[in-house]
Protein backbone atom coordinates (compact mmCIF):
# COMPACT_ATOMS: atom_id res chain seq x y z
CA UNK A 1 0.00 0.00 0.00
CA UNK A 2 1.26 3.53 -1.14
CA UNK A 3 1.84 6.41 1.69
CA UNK A 4 -1.32 8.05 0.67
CA UNK A 5 -3.55 5.35 1.03
CA UNK A 6 -2.40 4.29 4.78
CA UNK A 7 -3.02 7.73 5.26
CA UNK A 8 -6.65 7.57 4.18
CA UNK A 9 -6.51 4.58 6.37
CA UNK A 10 -5.54 5.81 9.48
CA UNK A 11 -7.73 9.25 8.67
CA UNK A 12 -10.84 6.69 8.63
CA UNK A 13 -9.55 4.57 11.62
CA UNK A 14 -9.91 7.38 13.60
CA UNK A 15 -13.48 8.36 12.94
CA UNK A 16 -14.24 4.78 12.71
CA UNK A 17 -12.93 4.61 16.34
CA UNK A 18 -14.61 8.12 17.44
CA UNK A 19 -17.62 6.35 16.42
CA UNK A 20 -17.81 3.70 18.55
CA UNK A 21 -16.51 5.82 21.15
CA UNK A 22 -19.75 7.98 21.07
CA UNK A 23 -21.44 4.13 21.00
CA UNK A 24 -20.42 2.93 23.49
CA UNK A 25 -20.57 6.00 25.81
CA UNK A 26 -23.89 5.30 26.01
CA UNK A 27 -23.46 2.58 28.41
CA UNK A 28 -21.75 4.53 30.41
CA UNK A 29 -24.15 6.84 31.71
CA UNK A 30 -25.68 6.25 34.99
CA UNK A 31 -28.35 8.15 36.81
CA UNK A 32 -28.69 9.17 40.41
CA UNK A 33 -31.10 10.05 43.06
CA UNK A 34 -29.92 11.59 46.30
CA UNK A 35 -31.28 14.08 48.74
CA UNK A 36 -29.48 17.82 48.48
CA UNK A 37 -31.55 19.26 51.33
CA UNK A 38 -34.94 20.11 53.47
CA UNK A 39 -36.26 23.10 51.99
CA UNK A 40 -39.26 25.70 53.74
CA UNK A 41 -41.02 25.81 50.41
CA UNK A 42 -40.26 24.50 47.03
CA UNK A 43 -38.16 26.02 44.61
CA UNK A 44 -39.95 28.05 41.81
CA UNK A 45 -37.50 26.08 39.19
CA UNK A 46 -37.84 22.31 40.12
CA UNK A 47 -41.01 19.57 40.53
CA UNK A 48 -43.01 19.25 43.22
CA UNK A 49 -45.32 16.04 44.45
CA UNK A 50 -46.45 14.28 47.64
CA UNK A 51 -45.22 11.02 48.74
CA UNK A 52 -48.59 10.04 48.43
CA UNK A 53 -48.32 10.01 44.77
CA UNK A 54 -45.41 7.71 43.90
CA UNK A 55 -45.55 4.49 43.89
CA UNK A 56 -44.48 2.11 47.09
CA UNK A 57 -40.95 0.83 45.13
CA UNK A 58 -40.23 4.73 44.72
CA UNK A 59 -41.32 5.65 48.25
CA UNK A 60 -38.49 3.12 49.31
CA UNK A 61 -36.15 5.01 47.34
CA UNK A 62 -37.36 8.78 48.93
CA UNK A 63 -37.48 7.65 52.22
CA UNK A 64 -33.56 5.74 51.67
CA UNK A 65 -32.62 9.03 50.13
CA UNK A 66 -33.99 10.77 53.52
CA UNK A 67 -31.54 8.48 55.26
CA UNK A 68 -28.96 9.17 53.75
CA UNK A 69 -28.44 6.80 50.92
CA UNK A 70 -27.01 7.86 47.54
CA UNK A 71 -28.73 5.59 44.80
CA UNK A 72 -26.98 5.20 41.30
CA UNK A 73 -28.72 3.11 38.69
CA UNK A 74 -27.77 2.01 35.01
CA UNK A 75 -31.03 3.33 33.99
CA UNK A 76 -33.70 6.37 34.09
CA UNK A 77 -36.20 4.30 34.51
CA UNK A 78 -35.89 3.28 38.39
CA UNK A 79 -35.65 7.17 39.17
CA UNK A 80 -38.71 8.63 41.25
CA UNK A 81 -41.19 10.16 38.42
CA UNK A 82 -44.81 10.85 38.41
CA UNK A 83 -46.47 10.70 35.23
CA UNK A 84 -46.35 14.73 35.49
CA UNK A 85 -43.02 14.77 36.25
CA UNK A 86 -40.25 13.92 34.13
CA UNK A 87 -36.92 11.56 35.22
CA UNK A 88 -33.97 14.19 35.55
CA UNK A 89 -33.94 17.34 37.11
CA UNK A 90 -34.31 18.45 41.11
CA UNK A 91 -37.68 17.21 42.75
CA UNK A 92 -39.33 18.26 46.12
CA UNK A 93 -41.69 15.60 47.77
CA UNK A 94 -43.68 16.66 50.67
CA UNK A 95 -43.26 13.87 53.54
CA UNK A 96 -44.44 13.40 57.10
CA UNK A 97 -44.49 17.78 57.03
CA UNK A 98 -41.17 18.37 55.79
CA UNK A 99 -40.44 19.17 51.89
CA UNK A 100 -37.18 17.15 50.69
CA UNK A 101 -35.35 18.30 47.62
CA UNK A 102 -33.78 15.96 45.50
CA UNK A 103 -31.35 15.92 42.97
CA UNK A 104 -31.91 13.50 39.81
CA UNK A 105 -28.95 13.55 37.44
CA UNK A 106 -27.04 11.90 34.63
CA UNK A 107 -23.54 11.71 34.73
CA UNK A 108 -20.65 9.75 32.70
CA UNK A 109 -19.20 7.23 34.82
CA UNK A 110 -15.55 6.81 33.66
CA UNK A 111 -14.41 4.24 35.87
CA UNK A 112 -16.66 1.82 34.73
CA UNK A 113 -15.83 -0.53 32.06
CA UNK A 114 -17.64 1.25 29.23
CA UNK A 115 -16.42 4.79 30.61
CA UNK A 116 -12.32 3.30 30.23
CA UNK A 117 -13.32 1.65 26.75
CA UNK A 118 -15.11 5.10 25.75
CA UNK A 119 -12.17 7.48 27.04
CA UNK A 120 -9.85 4.73 25.20
CA UNK A 121 -11.12 4.66 21.80
CA UNK A 122 -11.86 8.71 21.85
CA UNK A 123 -8.47 8.90 22.56
CA UNK A 124 -7.44 6.86 20.09
CA UNK A 125 -9.88 7.99 17.21
CA UNK A 126 -8.26 11.29 18.15
CA UNK A 127 -4.57 10.55 17.94
CA UNK A 128 -5.01 8.73 14.78
CA UNK A 129 -6.61 11.76 12.72
CA UNK A 130 -4.43 13.71 14.26
CA UNK A 131 -1.33 11.46 12.93
CA UNK A 132 -3.24 11.13 9.27
CA UNK A 133 -3.54 14.89 9.01
CA UNK A 134 -0.25 15.77 10.24
CA UNK A 135 1.53 12.77 7.51
CA UNK A 136 -1.04 14.24 4.56
CA UNK A 137 0.48 18.08 5.32
CA UNK A 138 4.05 17.06 5.30
CA UNK A 139 3.44 15.14 2.29
CA UNK A 140 2.03 18.16 0.24
CA UNK A 141 4.97 19.82 1.02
Amino acid sequence: MNPRGRRYLLFFAGIVALTAGVVVSLAAFRYEFVLREVVASPPSGGHFAAYADFPPAEQRLIRGAIDGKRYVFEGQARLPKTPQIPYTGQLTVRYDGQSYLFNRRMFFAARTRSGVATIGLVVAGLLSVAIAVRRDMRAKH
